[in-house]
């Protein structure tokens, strides 16, 4: 039965009202400050009274004027902001990227190594790796990951989504207390998979499946980080090298393959991440490889309870990992004429990154960007518990790469062979970008 896990509005909005906007040390005289998203900022600071009040405080504090423009897009950003900076009219004196996105860009933005120890130490949660937001070495960028962005921070984590109504009928094991034991494991996943798969009506023909998953390349990077793998490490020398040919991330591939191909107990159709009309929420696949996105995201066809269980650990995993495809980031293009440490502490303010803005309660800031969208406590407990797991994905220079996934995943290689074909390459790539 799907249920609705609620708050007390009247809180939320007492802690919302009494959010603290400490004095600056930075006065902008009044001038404006442009910045350039890809999303509607508007749309959450200044259409909603409460946000509202907020982002005119943090103007007052600051003597500024903030102005969002949603002038990049999903797809373009890169290049706008790029072909901005080469027309010598920068998008924004703040521009919001991803952190997939910082070697693509360094080149058009100012470093943000004047910043000293103190703000990085100050950032709250993963955000306080600066490496998150460095090519090179130098850091480009800052994090965004406060008030709604503060969902950002796990937005595209992947994680597996469950029917908790299917598995009590069925009598299958709790995936949940699985994990809270350090037992949640491959083998036990492919065991609740098989499970779960079945002819339901007798016509031959499989209609009820254990997993439903994404393209073949977003399963085999998520994989080989539960298996201890990488398909890129930085070594003792900082230099980035290619290990998709390594034992761990071969074991990942070839049990992708084998969910589809031998164990068949893989929803056989690809179905984007936003697609409702999928059979998980018809209640038709027992899990669901997600983000923690889509757990905001009414789906009124649902009728079952909801629960979230991390990824399986594969058998040279000691620890449960939350793989994380980008987080949003924000950096200062060449060209800018206000200074870098001041349009920091700016975006740390709007976007209440650090103890300072955000009174000390990070985790609360997180799962209460979720509270009113789950179905039970141990979902807002996965939430809590992924901030410490996260692990970013790797970036891997090769335009063909997905299509090399791809074909080992559906059979039509073997993964070895098709990583130390491809290794040369790869790696060429990385020495060109990183090393």
């Amino acid at each position: 039965m799907k249920r609705h896990f609620g708050v007390v509005v009247a809180l939320t909005v007492f802690l919302l009202l009494n959010s603290v906007v400490l004095a600056s040390a930075y006065d902008f005289n009044g001038e404006t400050v442009v910045i350039a998203t890809v999303h509607n900022e508007n749309a959450y600071f200044r259409n909603d009274p409460i946000n509202l009040a907020y982002i005119e405080q943090v103007e007052r504090d600051f003597n500024v004027k903030i102005e969002f423009q949603q002038v990049l897009t999903w797809g373009g950003r890169v290049d706008e902001i790029m072909a901005s900076v080469m027309a010598g009219d920068p998008a924004g004196d703040i521009v919001y990227f991803y952190t997939t996105d910082t070697h693509l860009l360094a080149e058009a933005l100012r470093p943000v190594d004047v910043l000293d120890e103190s703000y990085w130490a100050g950032l709250t949660g993963y955000h306080a790796d600066k490496s998150l937001y460095s090519y090179q070495g130098v850091p480009y960028a800052v994090p965004v990951g406060g008030n709604y962005h503060y969902g950002n921070d796990l937005a595209s984590a992947q994680i597996l989504l469950w029917n908790v109504d299917f598995f009590e009928e069925n009598g299958l094991e709790n995936p949940y207390e699985l994990m809270l034991a350090g037992e949640w494991t491959w083998d036990k996943f492919l065991e609740i998979c098989k499970q779960a798969t079945a002819d339901t009506d007798g016509d031959g023909q499989i209609d009820q499946w254990g997993v439903q998953g994404w393209d073949p390349m977003m399963l085999a990077q998520i994989f080989a980080f539960t298996n201890n793998g990488s398909f890129v490490t930085i070594d003792d020398n900082g230099k980035a090298v290619f290990t998709g040919n390594t034992e761990p991330v071969l074991e990942a591939l070839n049990f992708v393959h084998d969910l589809n191909y031998v164990h068949r107990v893989m929803y056989p159709e690809t179905i984007g991440p936003w697609d409702h009309a999928n059979p998980f929420y018809e209640g038709r696949v027992a899990f669901f490889v997600q983000e923690f996105q889509r757990l905001r995201v009414n789906i009124p066809h649902r009728q079952f309870e909801q629960g979230v269980v991390f990824l399986p650990k594969g058998p040279r995993a000691e620890e449960y990992v939350v793989p994380n495809w980008a987080n949003g980031i924000a950096g200062f293009p060449v060209g800018g004429d206000k200074p870098v440490e001041a349009l920091a502490e700016l975006v740390a303010a709007i976007y209440k990154t650090t103890d300072k803005y955000n009174n000390g309660d990070y985790r609360g800031l997180v799962t209460d960007f979720y509270i009113d969208h789950v179905d039970n406590e141990m979902t807002l407990e996965a939430i809590d518990m992924a901030l410490d797991l996260v692990k970013f994905w790797d970036i891997i220079p090769h335009d063909n790469f997905a299509a090399v996934i791809e074909s080992v995943v559906n059979g039509d290689v073997s993964a070895a062979s098709a990583m130390e074909q491809v290794a040369p390459e790869v790696q060429a790539g990385l020495d060109a970008l990183f090393n």
